[in-house]
This record gives structure tokens, sequence and C-alpha cells, in this order.
């Protein structure tokens, strides 16, 4: 067997074993709440309508094996509702995150949740199978970072999600193993779904790879082989990537679920420090009065989301929310960070676009080099009568040294639930999931939560 396969086998066992402690269970629950207020916000996006439309042709409400849509009355195949659910949730770009090119772990919870409620798993056995996705995720991407290779991170979501698929399904070694093989093979994916101006797929690339780790077990599950080497074999994966190994290391202090980030602004992560800062700029400054704009980062924030000429003209929200220019400039002139930035008229405003015409984003080595363990951003403010006015942040709100609390939580849930639903029917959604007992059936998960 593949080592490397080997390796995530022998880790998923030893998971399998072990009951999760209680830190770890809560920080499951403020993950699951993040991720459906995510999904409940995005319900009447354009993509979002665009995949419901599609997964109603699959409705059956009588089958109790198929999978809800979150906020619909909709029982559709689990690989469908895999799919639907991940769109929603991605499509803010608001939950959790693995900086650096590491993606979104939060991604898996669609198509683990659905795999749940299919074979009505607990709650408890949920967040077992979400702690083995974040584990097996953080280690494959800081092991191979593929995004150097031109890989996109939703590879690491097949890969997670097909290996929390597997342990949900209860998957004999001998199948677990073709899953995971299953979820390599076929899905290595471009990172041009991130790169330029952005279309709906950047969160479809997303959604398509939670369907694909689900469909990987189900397919291993009714014994449907695969190669025997999906890495190391001749064409497979390490000659695209290079030779990585897998360490999962016996001595990590804790579950890598809270190495991942969470977010405070619903954008990329990498502009969540200059938010903060220029929010304390708007206070100090005209933006009448301003001359120029200069943004120092470190060199990811850099390539991620300012180093394309298309972050300075952006034209619909996939672009704009990835703009660091955009961003700031909008900030600035609104002073709050707010759905109001990604509208089709703001992206029309001269105010705005005169004003991200006048800023220069560039790499700073000496910030560079305090990444990943800081998001360190400066921004100098230059004006017309010759003052500079100047502020540096380095450590968001949702950063594993600095946590968002649970209390913001569900600030941050009822806040983008009620988008789509009443106060009140949020309030009790929020109550539901706080409150649900861990022996409760995940097919109870969406309970309160339809879109009227």
């Amino acid at each position: 067997m593949d080592k490397l396969l080997s390796s995530i086998l022998e880790y998923s066992e030893l998971c399998h074993r072990s009951d999760l402690a209680q830190d770890v269970l809560h920080e499951c629950r403020r993950r699951l709440i993040d991720v459906m207020a995510c999904g409940l916000a995005a319900f009447n996006e354009p993509s979002t309508v665009i995949s419901r439309k599609l997964a109603a042709r699959f409705g059956s409400k009588s089958d109790a094996l198929f999978s809800n849509v979150l906020g619909a009355s909709l029982n559709v195949p689990l690989e469908v509702a895999a799919f639907t659910n991940a769109l929603g949730i991605r499509y803010f770009d608001g939950a959790d995150t693995y900086p650096g090119g590491g993606g979104h772990p939060s991604d898996c919870w669609a198509g683990l949740v659905a795999v749940a409620q299919e074979v009505d798993a607990n709650v408890q056995t949920l967040f077992k199978a979400a702690s083995l996705a974040y584990d097996v995720y953080h280690v494959l991407f800081k092991s191979s970072n593929l995004r150097d290779k031109g890989i996109d991170n939703a590879f690491y979501v097949t890969v997670s999600t097909a290996v929390g698929a597997s342990f949900l399904l209860g998957l004999s070694r001998e199948s677990f193993a073709h899953a995971v093989s299953l979820s390599v093979v076929p899905n290595v994916t471009l990172g041009v779904a991130r790169t330029g101006q952005l279309s709906m797929w950047k969160a479809g690339a997303s959604a398509n790879a939670s369907r694909n780790g689900v469909f990987a077990a189900m397919l291993a599950k009714e014994g449907m082989t695969a190669p025997e080497l999906p890495f190391s074999g001749e064409r497979g994966l390490f000659q695209l990537s290079g030779v990585f190994d897998l360490d999962f290391g016996k001595d990590q202090p804790r579950p890598r679920i809270f190495e991942a980030h969470m977010k405070s602004y619903l954008c990329d992560y990498h502009s969540q420090t200059a938010i903060s800062a220029a929010i304390k700029l708007h206070a100090k400054v005209d933006p009448a009065e301003i001359k120029k704009i200069c943004i120092s980062t470190y060199w990811f924030a850099w390539n991620e989301v300012a180093s394309d000429p298309s972050k300075w003209q952006p034209s619909n929200r996939e672009t704009a929310d990835h703009s660091l220019p955009w961003i700031v400039s909008g900030v600035l002139l609104d002073g709050v960070f707010g759905e109001a930035l990604f509208t089709p008229e703001r992206f029309n405003d001269p105010l705005i676009r005169d004003l991200c015409s006048r800023v220069e984003v560039k790499e700073d080595a000496e910030l560079t080099g305090l990444f990943p363990n800081r998001m360190p951003c400066r921004i100098r403010i230059f004006l017309k009568n010759n003052a500079i006015v100047e502020e540096y942040v380095d450590l968001p709100n949702g950063h594993p040294d600095f946590p968002i609390l649970d209390m913001d939580l569900n600030d941050k849930f009822l806040t983008l639930a009620t988008q789509t639903v009443p106060k009140t029917q949020a309030n009790d959604v929020l109550k539901h999931l706080w409150n649900m007992d861990l022996t409760q059936s995940c097919r109870k998960l969406f309970d309160g939560c339809l879109v009227t």
C-alpha cells in the first residue's frame, strides 16, 4: 500500500479508538454554528439558487436515506446535498481557514453532515468525523503545499471529506483505502479557480470538492476499487507535486481544528487585519483629503489579494472580497465593513473607484517574516497637507491566539442568518444548535432552518 495512504488509515484508526475531549466537542459545535450561519446567509444568492434548482431535480421527500438541503424542504441524494450546502457555506467566504494556501477546512462540513444524516449518526459521531477531517486536511496542506504546483486547495477538501465520510460509513480498512485513493486520483483541481477576475466557481470548487469526497466514500462502500499507489505510483500525484510525507505527530498538543482561523469579516482572511486598521483610520482622516494610500503587508497577502490588476477594478463580489485595495478603500469611506461594499451599484461608484486608484500595496520583508504566526498589515495615508496617518494591526479576531468568543459568534450567526430568516427564527435555530444533545440524531441538525 502507498505509504501516505497507510499513514492516513493508521491515523484514522487511532482516532476511531479515541474519544474527543470536552473542549474539542465544544469547538466542533462552534464551527458547525459558524458554517450554518454562512450557509443560511447565502440562501438567496445567485449561485446557491442555481445549485438548489438543480438539486430539486433529485428531490425525494419520502426517502429516509436522503440528506437535507439547508433552508429548503428538499431531501436529496447525499452527494447532491453536500454540493448544495457547501456552495452556500463558501459563498460569502466567512468560515474558517488555514492561511497561507490551505483553503477552508470548513468546506468539509457539508459533506460530513450529509453522510451523518444518511446513516443517522449522532452529533458526537459527526464531531469525531469532523475533527479527523480537520487533522487530515491540515497535515496534508502543511506537508504538500500544493498551491505552488498550481493545484487548488479544494483538493484538501476532497481528501479530508472522503476520510471523514469513510469514518461515518464505518468502512473496512480495505474500503477506506479505496475511498482515499478515489478522492485523490480523479480530483486534482486547478488553482485557476482563485486567480484573476474570479467567478462563481470560487465557491463552486469547494462545493464540488465536498461532493467528490462524499462520492469517493460511497463508491468504496459499494465495492469500487481504486489504484493502490495514488500518491507514489507511476503517474501518481507525486509526479505533479513532488514527493512529500505526512507527519501526524504523536506530540501534537491539540487537534488541528483549533488551528483553523475563524473570521470576523466575510472576505478573504488576508484582508482581516487591514479592515481593522482601516476602521481606525476612518475616524482620523477625511477621504476627500487623501492623496495616496500605502499598504504594507506580508508576501502571501500581497500575492493573494493585491498582485493582479483586477483587484483594483472588481466587477463582482467574488473578486471584490479578495481585493485588498477595494476593501480598504470602501472601509475608509464607510467606516464599517459590510455587504454594501459588494453591490453592483458600488462597483460603479466613482468615489470608491477613485480612492481605490490611489492605493499602493507592497510586500514588506519584515512583515513577511512574521507570517503565519501573525497577519501583519500597516496602512499609511498621505494627506494633501503632507501629513501622514498610520495604523498597524497584526492579529485578527479569529486567530488561534485571539479566538472569537462564543458571544461574538452568536452575534455573527444572528447577523448572517437574519439576512434570510426572521430574527425570532434565527434565535431559535441558534438556541437549538447550542443545546442539542451529543446523542441526538444529525437528521435534526437543520430543524427550524426552513426559509419561507
